[in-house]
């Protein structure tokens, strides 16, 4: 009953692959999503909140678009602090400025997501936590998804830095990959990105089940 609980937060189609024990690799994904995540309560972790109800929306439809003006001061010390190589401070002002621009516009709108992909290219650059930089890049990846953002091959490349990241995190935390694998194969999958899944659930087989 566990297994078909923690089984239905993740939609991974691995019912055909087999471990060589004989168990499906469903089971054990399921698993590690129950040890590590649900603890049995039915949660899922990092899932996307519902959107903010914003009263008046403002639509815009140009990925390109510069930031508002009152936002351009702080935009501009973020680009100072990556010139100058503090990456920390720079991941700070995107966190910021992120959250000022989902208040006032919502989760979906291009300013939103376009910082939220800044922030996380920059945690990526950082390489100093893979855990957070691998929770980050699924979130973008599917947060632009949601907004069909443009353009689309930054989307794409947003699932796949997570993937990397998060072999930088297996050879250094077994236990936090393992934690994550359910979460990234599920990302992955839902991408179409065949072979970076494959890599996720071979790494499973090799390492945690076997």
């Amino acid at each position: 009953m566990l297994v078909e609980l923690a089984a239905g937060w993740y939609g991974l189609d691995v019912s055909g692959y087999v471990l060589p024990g004989g168990g499906t690799l469903l089971a054990a994904l399921a698993l590690l999503a129950y040890a590590f995540n649900g603890k049995g309560k039915g949660s899922r972790p990092n899932e996307e909140p519902a959107p903010a109800v914003h009263p008046h929306p403002q639509p815009a439809h140009d990925w390109a678009a510069p930031l508002p003006l009152e936002c351009q001061p702080l935009y501009d010390d973020l680009r100072a602090a990556e010139a100058a190589g503090d990456l920390t401070e720079a991941v700070a002002l995107a966190a910021k400025l992120e959250e000022t621009l989902t208040a006032s516009y919502g989760p979906l709108h291009p300013h939103a997501v376009n910082m939220l992909t800044l922030r996380a290219s920059l945690t990526l650059r950082q390489q100093a936590d893979w855990h957070e930089a691998v929770e980050l890049l699924v979130h973008t990846a599917q947060r632009r998804r949601g907004a069909d953002a443009q353009p689309a091959q930054d989307t794409v490349g947003a699932a796949r830095n997570a993937h990397a990241a998060w072999r930088s995190l297996a050879r250094e935390d077994a236990d936090g990959a393992a934690e994550l694998a359910p979460l990234v194969a599920e990302m992955l999958e839902n991408f179409g990105e065949n072979k970076p899944t494959r890599d996720v659930l071979r790494w499973v087989e090799e390492t945690v089940m076997g």
